[in-house]
This record gives structure tokens, sequence and C-alpha cells, in this order.
């Protein structure tokens, strides 16, 4: 991945990727977060790792409002904001 902890894919102006590598019980299975814009502001649904160059990244498309955890899997990462 980049030599990074984390791969953003830009699909479209208002929607982007990021994916990033998650174990759980030695098994490898990755983890995706979506970055949702709307004007300059951001939803983040399933929030991945904290990552200094990520937060940076993610502050230059816009200004965090929400964090989405559909589910408690997805809570995991929540905490580090």
């Amino acid at each position: 991945m980049d030599n990074k902890e984390y791969n953003i894919r830009n699909w479209h102006a208002e929607l982007a990727t990021v994916d990033t590598p998650f174990k759980l019980f030695g098994l490898g299975f990755g983890n995706r977060m979506t970055v949702i814009k709307s004007g300059e502001q951001l939803l983040l649904h399933s929030p991945v790792k904290y990552v200094h160059s990520l937060a940076d990244e993610i502050r230059a498309m816009g200004e965090v409002k929400c964090f989405m955890s559909p589910n408690a899997m997805h809570y995991l990462h929540i905490s580090e904001r």
C-alpha cells in the first residue's frame, strides 16, 4: 500500500474510501472507511485506525463533522479520535 499503512481512493468528488490492513485473531481481513463529503463537511463511515498522516489528508478534504459506526466491530477505532 504505497509504503503507507493506508490507501485512499477518490471515487467521486464527494466520495472516497480508505483501505487499511486489519488483523483479528491473527487473520488478515483488511478494513475500509468511507469518506462522504457535503460541501466542506465530512462524514466518516466505519472509522479506521488513527494515523497522523491519514488524519492530515482527511483534514485537507474538509472538516470532519460526524463519525458513523454501523455495528460493534466498527467501533474499534472510534475512541482514537
